[in-house]
């Protein structure tokens, strides 16, 4: 699961799941 947001910067943040 990515989830990316623009917000002043841009910010990406990505979780794996097992």
């Amino acid at each position: 699961m990515c989830m990316c947001r623009v917000r002043v910067y841009v910010r990406c943040m990505c979780m794996y799941s097992m």
